[in-house]
This record gives structure tokens, sequence and C-alpha cells, in this order.
């Protein structure tokens, strides 16, 4: 086998298991699955604050060092902060996951709070010094980012810093140094992947990201460095080539 064909070879493995990766067709019943469980995560979101669960957890939280919010934090939860986070809805159209919330096993839930940011919840104002929204606001329909940007921004007490971490398009531009986060060696294929995959609503770049957090009050807003300035020690590696660190003040 030549190099082309061996090329050829691996760009349809890659465009098949991106095509896979972006969802199902509108149509499929796979699809409406996942829809119907998105629906049951947000509303089950929605009754926990309703019935006082963010309350409650929220007395209990020590007032003797500063309060760093975590929210979209599945997977990156630490010890140190206050992790939030909807109620992420798996298995059996997502009735097995609210079965093991409610009567727990191994499996229960590790957030300390359950939050859906397109919501306000007044049992949240002002009370972090410090927000991480990392890899989250990529995926929140454009027509809410004004709204969750806002409700952050109300969550921080006077003087408290915000720090929004995205993906950034551009990062792919260079075929010859793709981040590793899509695993395809192919641009076009790894841009859609972070476009379309992911459960992604919107792109970003900075100039835009900086307006729409001034937009709802944010001052010295800035671009940072991976690691660097304000909350930069929770920068997660993975993420390091393709994202674009933003920092705020209320």
């Amino acid at each position: 086998m030549n190099n082309q064909q061996k090329e050829k070879e691996i760009l349809l493995e890659e465009f098949s298991t991106v095509a896979k990766s972006v969802g199902y067709p509108v149509t499929s019943l796979h699809n409406i699955k996942n829809i119907f469980r998105l629906w049951l995560s947000f509303h089950f979101t929605q009754l926990m604050i309703k019935t006082g669960f963010n309350r409650r957890k929220i007395a209990n939280f020590s007032q003797n060092s500063p309060l760093i919010l975590n929210i979209g934090c599945a997977g990156n939860e630490k010890e140190e902060y206050i992790n939030a986070d909807v109620f992420r809805v798996f298995g059996d159209w997502g009735f097995a996951s609210i079965r093991r919330f409610l009567f727990g096993n191994r499996d229960k839930t590790k957030y300390d709070l359950f939050l859906d940011l397109t919501v306000r919840d007044i049992d949240l104002l002002e009370i972090a010094d410090f927000i991480i929204l990392s890899h989250v606001l990529e995926h929140i329909h454009p027509q809410y980012t004004l709204i969750t940007l806002k409700n952050c921004f109300d969550y921080l007490k006077i003087g408290g810093y915000i720090r929004v971490v995205v993906p950034y398009l551009e990062a792919y531009n260079n075929s010859f140094d793709l981040p590793q986060c899509q695993e395809s060696t192919n641009p076009i294929l790894a841009k859609n992947k972070l476009i379309y995959g992911w459960g992604h609503c919107f792109m970003f770049a900075p100039d835009l990201l900086k307006i729409l957090l001034e937009e709802v009050g944010f001052s010295e807003v800035k671009q940072v460095d991976f690691g660097s300035d304000i909350l930069g020690e929770s920068d997660l590696e993975i993420y390091r080539k393709e994202s674009i660190y933003i920092i705020g003040k209320k």
C-alpha cells in the first residue's frame, strides 16, 4: 500500500469516527432519547432548586475561606471548590440516574449544588468570591449566553472574579500542530467535531467574549494565558492548546 492510499484510508476512517461523534440524525430514536434526557436533566435540576436543595447546602458552607464556585464541573470536581452542575441524566432514559440520587449508592452525585445557569437562583446571589466557568459556555445556546453571564455576575460578591475558558476554533487552523482534543489529524474534521460534537452550541473568539462579559457588567476584562493570573491553577492541561482564557471582575 502506497502512502497516498494509506492517507486516504486514514481520512475515511477519521471521517467515519467524526460523523458518529457529532450526534444522531434529527429523526432517529437516539436523538429523540437524547432530547428527552436533556429535558429531564434540566427540569430535575429546577425541581431540586425549587425544593430548596441549594439553600440547605449553602447554609453549611464554611465562611472562613474564599468560596470558589466551579460551575459545569462534571469530571473536574475538586474538594477545595464548591462544585455545581445540572443533574446529569444517564441510563434507562434517565430514570436510573434519578433512582441513584433518590435512594443512593456508590454512584451518588458528587456535586455540592445543582445549577442551571440559564435560570437565576436567588439563593446564590453574591455568595461566591470566584467563579470558574471552564468549557461550559459553548454548551449553552447563544440566546442564553448573556443571561448565563449575568447570572454569574450576580452570584459573585463585589470585587469577585470570573475565569471563563472556552474552545477556540482557530486553534485548529495549523494542520502541523493540531490540539489532540478532537482526536483527528485533519483540520476540517477536527473543526467539525469541535463545532458539532460534544453538545456544543456556539464557538467564541476572544474579542466577542470580552464584549459579552463587559455587557453584563464585568470590568477589567482581559485575555490571559494558560495557568496564569486569577484562578490560573484551575486550568486543565488537556485543553491547553485549544482554549481561550478570559478573566473579569465584578
